[in-house]
Formats: C-alpha cells, sequence, structure tokens
C-alpha cells in the first residue's frame, strides 16, 4: 500500500513507545553500572530505507538511536547487543475544496527496538563486525489536515482520521565496522537489514514496516 493511497490513517506509538524506551534506558543504566561487564554505549544517524511501493513518497526517512552492547570482559568478540532505532519523515501538499484551502501535512515514522549478538573479527583499532538478531517494530502514518484559507462565514475543523497498524516481530541482520579514536572513544559506520510486516488493524492490509538503515556512529566504552 502506498503511503499516499491510505487516505488518512493512523496509528498512534503513545505509550507502548514509552514503555519500550524506558526499559531500555533501565536496562541500559543497571548495566554500565555492573563492573562484570565491558561494552559501549553507541549513538546512531543515519538513514532508513523503506519499501518503495508501500511508504514513497515518504520511503527514505532520517533516523536516530541509541545501541548498547556489552560482554564479559575476557571475552570481548562476541557481544550482546540491545538497540533502540526511530526514523521520521514528512510531507505538505495543498488541496482546495470548494472555498477552502486546506494543508494535508503526511507524517511517517517507525520505531525499532532489537536484541541479539555482535560478532567482532578483531581486537585491533580498526574492528569489523557482523550482527543479527529480533526485532520488535512499530510503525506510524498520519496525515492531519490543516484549514489555510476558507470564505467568509464557513467552518471548516481540522481533519484527522486514525487506523492502527498493527506491531509486528521480525529480525534483523548487520554488518560494520568500529574505528578506535582514544582510550574510551570510536567512531563507526553501520548497515542493517531488518525485515518485519505490519497489518492495517481495520482492513487486514498488509505494509512492509522494516527496511534497510545506513548509518554512523559514536561509541563511548566501559568496563575493565
Amino acid at each position: 500500500m502506498n503511503v499516499m493511497h491510505c487516505g488518512m490513517k493512523m496509528k498512534k506509538i503513545g505509550y507502548t513507545g514509552v514503555l519500550l524506551l524506558t526499559v531500555f534506558t533501565l536496562f541500559a543504566s543497571a548495566a554500565l553500572t555492573n563492573n562484570a561487564y565491558a561494552g559501549s554505549l553507541n549513538l546512531v544517524f543515519g538513514e532508513k530505507s523503506l519499501d518503495k511501493d508501500d511508504w514513497e513518497p515518504l520511503e527514505s526517512q532520517s533516523e536516530f538511536g541509541i545501541i548498547y552492547e556489552f560482554s564479559k570482559p575476557e571475552e570481548r568478540s562476541v557481544a550482546v547487543v540491545v538497540s533502540l532505532l526511530r526514523s521520521k519523515d514528512s510531507m505538505t501538499e495543498t488541496e482546495t475544496f470548494d472555498d477552502s484551502v486546506i494543508d494535508f501535512t503526511t507524517t511517517a515514522e517507525t520505531t525499532e527496538l532489537g536484541i541479539g549478538a555482535r560478532k567482532y573479527f578483531t581486537e585491533n583499532r580498526a574492528r569489523p563486525f557482523v550482527e543479527g538478531g529480533l526485532a520488535y517494530v512499530l510503525a506510524d502514518v498520519s496525515v492531519e489536515g490543516t484549514v489555510v484559507s476558507t470564505s467568509p462565514g464557513t467552518t471548516v475543523f481540522p481533519v484527522i482520521i486514525e487506523e492502527s497498524i498493527d506491531p509486528a516481530v521480525g529480525f534483523w541482520f548487520g554488518i560494520g565496522l568500529d574505528v578506535k579514536v582514544g582510550e574510551a572513544w570510536s567512531v563507526g559506520l553501520l548497515g542493517r537489514l531488518t525485515n518485519a510486516n505490519g497489518t492495517f488493524s481495520n482492513e487486514g492490509e498488509e505494509i512492509k514496516i522494516g527496511g534497510t538503515h545506513l548509518a554512523v556512529f559514536t561509541a563511548y566504552h566501559f568496563g575493565k
């Protein structure tokens, strides 16, 4: 389903997104204070590309997030990875209905919570890696109409119509390169592919809510 063909449909992440972020933050904070583990906290910035047939013209979305990894100090080559990635894009179109001019703003966004493993192939300054795991993905498509102008005596209300997109469980696979730039800091490149399909609740129509991720990251390393 093309985003521009789905009318005015919206799925609000609301409490689910807040809960996921809270769980992630508590999990990372607890592990950071446990000296029995080594790992890193990564800030990620990049782009997520969704399926063009389903999401055009909002298939390319800016993305940011955090990735936390931890491992036993004696076995740093294999780490557990927990990630929270958020992507978003929007566009505005103007339409005229009788004597009223209305701006329709379409916003598309996704949230991915992932857990898996990462394998480093060397302990040198530049460390290539592969990773993979499970993903819990939410998607949000909304169209909101705002009145720009209307004829005198005519009352036009803002338009918001909602429909839910069910979240999906899928999997992800990634490759990357982590380069040390100091005792506790590194920068790197990351590419990921997420496979997950959501469903419009009222229609039962499937929509691809995974995609490809290309990003840069900076990481703070801790532990023994």
